[in-house]
């Protein structure tokens, strides 16, 4: 039993930044993910973010929208785990069991997301190795307000993270060849550990 409280529960803020409404701000240093809304107001949900070494930042869109989204562990961490005396599924249905939660929103082309937990305990904490995690019942909410092609701006990075940057948000899928490079570390860091720590 989870009991919500101000540090997981959203709240309007005051936000002044040069946003567009409808754009997804994260800061990951305060674990706090914000949707701009007008008026300079945003509406503030506490998130869970990537351990030290897994941090990042940059501009992409949301490119995907995934109610009770199904799991396929990669084989890096089927690997990693079996190592570790643990078996896991090679596919598991969307559901109340499943890491990624109640909802998904898929940033870019990567295999970075927003989605819910199983873990509500990690929410305000730095434990993924680069998704963003909230609560069930948050990511319901933004669900519901965040459309398909809405901007996202991470900021916060630090020191041990990977960089990331897109160009052009009109032309989402082209990327520099640098972008490629970090792009591919991130698709490898995030299916190999975001869902379990």
């Amino acid at each position: 039993n989870f009991d919500p409280d101000p540090l997981t529960t959203r709240q309007i803020v005051d936000f002044k930044e040069p946003i567009a409404p409808g754009s997804i701000l994260i800061r990951t240093d305060e674990r706090r993910l914000y949707f701009v809304l007008p008026d300079e107001k945003a509406i503030m949900y506490p998130v869970g973010v990537g351990r030290e070494g897994f941090t990042w930042s940059g501009e992409d869109v949301i490119t995907k929208k995934a109610e009770w989204p199904d799991w396929h562990p990669p084989q890096e961490m089927v690997e990693r785990e079996a190592e570790k005396g643990k078996i896991l599924p090679v596919f598991m249905a969307g559901g109340p069991d499943n890491p990624l939660g109640a909802r998904a929103l898929y940033i870019g082309d990567t295999q970075y997301r927003i989605h819910g937990t199983t873990q509500p305990w990690s929410i305000g904490r730095a434990v993924s190795s680069g998704c963003i995690r909230m609560m069930n019942e948050e990511v319901i909410d933004l669900f519901e307000r965040v459309e398909v092609g809405a901007a996202v701006i991470v900021e916060g990075d630090g020191p041990a993270g990977h960089h990331w940057h897109r160009a052009e948000h009109r032309h989402r899928g082209e990327a520099g060849g640098e972008d490629h490079g970090h792009r591919g570390r991130k698709e490898s860091s995030c299916q190999a550990h975001c869902m379990f720590t």
